[in-house]
C-alpha cells in the first residue's frame, strides 16, 4: 500500500531524521539510504521494516547529525605514503631535469593520501535511531490506513455492482429455459424421424440437460461469497490473502454462470460482473 511517514528526534548529542515511503507491490522490497558507517546496523533496520510493514516497495532514508563530533579526525594523513611519494617524484624530476615544484596540496589530492578513521554507531546513537525509526513507521501506518479507507470504499462499490447484477439474471431465466427447450425439440424432431426416438426419451433427456445447465447453485454460492467478502474486509487484521482467495472463488462462479447461460442477456450481465471483479482483484493486491 502507498504511504508516507517521517520523524525527527534530537538530544544534546544527536539529531536523527527518518523518512519512509511505501508504494503498492505484491511482495516486499526494501531500499535503504544510510550513512556509510551504519553498515553494521543495516540488518537491524531491515528487520524493523520487514516486521512492521509486511509488504510494499519501501524506501527509507536515514540522516544523522552528530552535534558533538569526536575530536579524532574522520580521516588522517597517510604520512608514510606522502613521504615516499614525494621522494620518488623528486628523484624522477632530477632524472628528467624538470624544474617544477611539488606542492603539498597536489600530494594530498593523490589516492591513498588519507587513512580513513572507522566510525562506529554508539549505543546512545542507535537508541535514538531505533526510536525515530519506529515513530516514522507508525506515521507510515497511519498514512496507509487513510489510503486503505479510500481503497475499501472503492472495492465495496465494485462489489455492490456485482451484488446488484446478480438478481437481474432471474429476469432472463424463463426465456433462457424456453429457448433451450425449443432448440432441443427441433433437434430431436429431426433425430427422431431418422432414429425413431420415442417422445418419453426426449422428455428424459430434456430433464437431464436442463438440470446440467441449471445455475441456481452458482448464484447461491456467488451471493454467499459476496457476503463473506464484505464481512472479511471489515475485520481489523491482515486479510489481503483471504480476500484474494474469496475473489478467486467469485470468479469461478461467475465463469460457470457464463458458460452455462446460453442466453445473450445473461452473458452481458456476466461480462459486467467480470469487469467489476477484475477491478476488485487489482485493488485487493494492495491490501495487507
Amino acid at each position: 500500500m502507498t504511504g508516507y511517514g517521517s520523524a525527527l528526534l534530537e538530544n544534546d548529542n544527536f539529531s536523527v531524521f527518518v523518512e519512509i515511503k511505501s508504494l503498492n507491490n505484491k511482495n516486499q522490497d526494501i531500499f535503504l539510504k544510510l550513512p556509510k558507517y551504519y553498515s553494521e546496523e543495516e540488518l537491524k533496520i531491515r528487520n524493523l521494516l520487514t516486521t512492521h510493514l509486511i509488504k510494499g516497495k519501501i524506501s527509507a532514508t536515514l540522516k544523522v547529525i552528530n552535534k558533538q563530533p569526536s575530536c579524532e579526525l574522520s580521516s588522517i594523513i597517510n604520512k608514510d605514503f606522502i613521504k615516499a611519494t614525494f621522494k620518488e617524484l623528486n628523484t624522477l624530476q632530477e632524472e628528467l631535469n624538470l624544474k617544477s615544484e611539488l606542492s603539498l596540496a597536489s600530494l594530498l589530492n593523490l589516492p591513498n593520501a588519507f587513512l580513513e578513521h572507522e566510525q562506529k554507531v554508539s549505543e546512545e546513537e542507535w537508541e535514538i535511531t531505533e526510536r525515530v525509526l519506529l515513530l516514522a513507521i507508525e506515521n507510515l501506518k497511519i498514512s496507509r490506513l487513510n489510503e486503505g479507507k479510500v481503497l475499501q470504499e472503492d472495492i465495496l462499490n465494485q462489489l455492490k455492482i456485482i451484488e446488484n447484477l446478480l438478481p437481474q439474471i432471474q429476469n432472463y431465466e424463463t426465456i433462457r429455459i424456453e429457448n433451450i427447450k425449443i432448440k432441443l425439440k427441433n433437434a430431436f424432431k429431426e433425430m427422431s424421424v431418422e432414429w425413431n426416438i420415442p417422445p418419453e426419451r426426449f422428455e428424459q433427456e430434456l430433464f437431464f440437460y436442463l438440470e446440467k445447465l441449471d445455475i441456481n447453485e452458482e448464484k447461491i454460492r456467488l451471493s454467499s461469497h459476496i457476503q463473506y467478502f464484505k464481512e472479511t474486509i471489515e475485520k481489523e487484521e491482515i486479510v489481503g490473502k483471504k480476500l484474494q482467495f474469496i475473489a478467486q472463488e467469485m470468479g469461478r462462479e461467475i465463469n460457470t454462470i457464463g458458460s452455462k447461460a446460453n442466453e445473450f442477456n445473461i452473458q452481458k450481465i456476466v461480462v459486467e460482473m467480470k469487469d467489476a471483479l477484475e477491478k476488485i482483484k487489482e485493488q485487493v493486491n494492495n491490501i495487507l
